[in-house]
């Protein structure tokens, strides 16, 4: 019963986001068009606007709640690097749902390939192949651009999501390097539920809440190698996922 319930709502939640997708897809470019050559501030309070408005209206179909634990909360005009456990959909959603400020994700180019969803993500997300270097370049280019407008961006640091139970996977440096070349804070940001909620088995998930948790944010600097940061990170947020599963 119970993987008949969770296949039932799995597929209401994805005929949500589609939906969801078309109806903000349609929305922003429509705003996007009118406000291109207004000055940049508008554009990109309407580019939060969109993307805010978006993620809670699919968490709303969802009946997903996010409680959120604000061991820091950034400021709405603070520039940051936000890395984060990846697991599901839902991270998306959650982040953009509950960031105070401006932010956009680097993520996979490969996503952008999806009907309906891939207009919009293509729209609000930095896309890279990690198989070409030249889209690796051009990726961190328009990554550094927007840290300059002082906006925040969100980097999954295990470069995907781990297909086995692994808590968190091992970290690539891209953003630890980016981190210290645009002289930018990380903060760390710890979703333990999500997966849970909103696996790819469409026979497992749950409506109900997911919790969020926003770390203390770190600035980076060269007192200690790069590897050595990234162990620091990579075991201070293990060390909290394995508390927060408990």
């Amino acid at each position: 019963m119970k993987k008949i319930f969770s296949t039932i709502w799995h597929l209401w939640a994805l005929l949500g986001i589609a939906l969801m997708t078309l109806f903000w897809a349609i929305v922003a470019s429509v705003l996007f068009v009118l406000f291109v050559k207004v000055s940049d501030r508008v554009l990109y309070a309407t580019f939060k606007f969109c993307s805010k408005a978006y993620a809670i209206c699919c968490l709303i179909w969802m009946g997903i709640y996010v409680k959120v634990d604000w061991r820091y909360k950034p400021k709405r005009k603070e520039k940051l690097i936000v890395i984060a456990n990846h697991t599901s959909f839902l991270d998306i959603y959650a982040l953009f749902a509950t960031f105070p400020g401006v932010i956009t994700f680097m993520g996979k180019e490969e996503l952008g390939k999806f009907p309906v969803f891939g207009f919009i993500y293509k729209k609000m997300i930095i896309t890279v192949n990690r198989k070409s270097r030249a889209s690796r370049v051009e990726s961190v280019k328009q990554s550094k651009e927007w840290l300059d407008k002082g906006f925040s961006l969100c980097i999954y640091p295990e470069g995907g999501i781990p297909k086995t139970d692994t808590i968190l996977d091992g970290f690539k440096k891209g953003a630890f390097v980016l981190a210290l070349e645009v002289n930018t804070p990380i903060i760390p940001i710890l979703t333990p539920d999500n997966k849970d909620a909103f696996p790819y088995s469409i026979s497992k998930g749950r409506p109900g809440v997911i919790r969020m948790v926003y770390d203390k944010p770190v600035e980076l600097n060269e007192s200690k190698p790069l590897e050595e940061w990234m162990d620091y990170f990579h075991k201070r947020m293990k060390e909290d996922l394995e508390l927060l599963k408990k």
